[in-house]
Parts: structure tokens; C-alpha cells; sequence
């Protein structure tokens, strides 16, 4: 069975692969898993870490850990952090659009001939 947060994201582009490829794979579930529900969602840091797709707190918070403690780790969310916001303005912009050439859509009416 996949587990979350084991999968990419559309927010991922070649780049923020290569990133992730210098990461374990309990670091990229991690840090997807942060990003998406902490970062970008409703969340708060102390409820992610009690959820079952967080690290033990003493790993998160630990200085010389996998995550909070680790130079590579900390680069990769930075560089993950911005791909997803660029990726959620990105979604934002093209579902109000689609709202406004909606919503001229109906208000547009051609010319009666005849």
C-alpha cells in the first residue's frame, strides 16, 4: 500500500526532484507531509507532530536530527516551500480566470440581426 505523502507532487518540477533525490525517503515523506498540511495548510506545527505522518518531536526538533538539525533537509523545504506557494498561486490565478471568462460569458450577449 502507498503511504501519503509518498508520491510527488504536481508542485514538483525537475529541479526540486533532483532535491529530493539527495534526501531518504522518510525525508521526503516528511517533508511533503509538512509542507502540504503545515506550510500550505490549516495545521499548526504541534498538530502535525501529534498526526501519524510526523517525525517523533525530538526528531523534528532535535539540533543534531534528520529534519530541523539537518543543512540538506533545510534546503530542500526552503526550495519545496516555494515550488508549492508558486504552484498554489499558480492554481489560484487559473481558477479565478476560469471564474471571470465565466461569468463574461454570461453576461455577454451578441447582437440580434433581423
Amino acid at each position: 500500500m502507498i503511504l501519503p505523502y509518498e508520491l510527488p507532487h504536481e508542485c514538483e518540477t525537475a529541479e526540486i526532484s533532483v532535491i529530493l533525490g539527495c534526501l531518504t525517503l522518510r525525508q521526503c515523506r516528511v517533508l511533503r507531509s509538512y509542507v502540504s498540511q503545515v506550510e500550505l495548510g490549516e495545521m499548526s506545527v504541534k498538530e502535525w507532530l501529534a498526526s501519524k505522518t510526523a517525525p517523533a518531536r525530538s526528531k523534528w526538533y532535535g539540533s543534531h536530527g534528520p529534519y530541523r538539525g539537518n543543512a540538506v533537509f533545510l534546503q530542500a523545504l526552503a526550495a519545496y516551500k516555494l515550488a508549492a506557494l508558486r504552484w498554489q498561486i499558480n492554481q489560484d490565478r487559473r481558477a479565478f480566470e476560469q471564474k471571470v471568462a465565466c461569468q463574461m460569458r454570461g453576461l455577454y450577449r451578441p447582437p440580434q440581426y433581423g
